[in-house]
């Protein structure tokens, strides 16, 4: 692994479940400490959907291991990767050691676009 290449900030996000004073329900999300990563997009596609063409976009992540202290990665989170102008968000399908020799983390994820996307 070059440390050269984890040039990309992500965010580990967690959802947290809040109440409003009504009752109902809203997910807010919070950021993990910044991490360095490498993302590549393996794949691109699209997708219909309500009369309309939707971009779908696989990621792959490489985080190093471990991840800084209380910080965790599963199926239920989704990454923030922070670019120019903006974030993007990915949600996580698959999280993986390659090697099983605790250096690096693969996630693959798919691109968040639209009400999925929810900031």
């Amino acid at each position: 692994m070059r440390i050269a290449r984890m040039r990309h900030t992500v965010y580990i996000q967690t959802p947290t479940v809040t109440r409003n004073a009504r009752g109902a329900e809203s997910v807010t999300w919070a950021d993990s400490p910044l991490l360095r990563a490498e993302v590549r997009t393996p794949s691109g596609d699209e997708r219909r959907a309500d009369e309309q063409v939707i971009a779908l976009a696989s990621h792959q992540a490489t985080l190093r291991w471990p991840l800084p202290a209380g910080t965790t990665i599963t199926t239920k989170k989704r990454l923030r990767w922070a670019v120019e102008g903006g974030s993007r968000y990915l949600a996580i399908t698959f999280v993986g050691e390659p090697d099983n020799l605790r250096r690096r983390i693969e996630v693959w994820c798919q691109e968040l676009v639209g009400e999925d996307r929810a900031e």
